[in-house]
């Protein structure tokens, strides 16, 4: 490990509270985004932005395989601040997801209640009946103002799947 690296290694954890011990939450220090995640920086201020629990987890096993993400699992509810390794796990978006909503935190909102959605439920119920009436899904994108491709998605369930 080069010298350089040490010095990095080091001012990182200069920024870590520990005082929980070895099973406790080590509390990011440094700049915390509106979200609640420790952020840093690696070489560039303004190019090397990365979130500190990410970091943390690079610095204890390793470079992070492409398309991961660093997950909290941690004994106390997750808590975002927190850069023990100890209490962080590989997964793919969608294992972060079904983490995340199955211990009950806030992800997107599904279908009307996100906040970007056109459709109501009775909208895409009446989508899917009228699909299976044998209406073209092109006159079915023009009768709601939305392109025929979201029909599909509507139609295929790839879309609006939880109703």
């Amino acid at each position: 490990m080069g010298a350089q690296h040490k010095d990095f290694e080091n001012e990182f954890w200069a920024n870590v509270d520990k005082s929980t011990g070895p099973d406790g939450c080590w509390i990011w220090k440094g700049y915390t985004m509106p979200n609640g995640y420790g952020r840093t920086h690696l070489g560039s201020k303004t190019t090397g932005k990365v979130y500190a629990h990410r970091l943390s987890w690079e610095l204890a096993h390793g470079a992070i395989p492409e398309r991961m993400c660093v997950c909290h699992n941690c004994p106390g509810g997750d808590n975002p601040r927190c850069v023990n390794p100890a209490h962080l796990f590989l997964g793919t978006v969608k294992d972060n997801n079904r983490d995340a909503r199955d211990k009950g935190y806030s992800v997107s909102p599904r279908g009307e209640k996100n906040g970007s959605a056109k459709l109501t439920v009775s909208q895409v119920l009446e989508i899917r009946a009228l699909a299976k009436k044998g209406i073209m899904q092109t006159e079915i994108a023009k009768l709601f103002s939305i392109d025929h491709t979201q029909v599909s998605a509507i139609v295929l369930r790839k879309k609006w799947k939880h109703i």
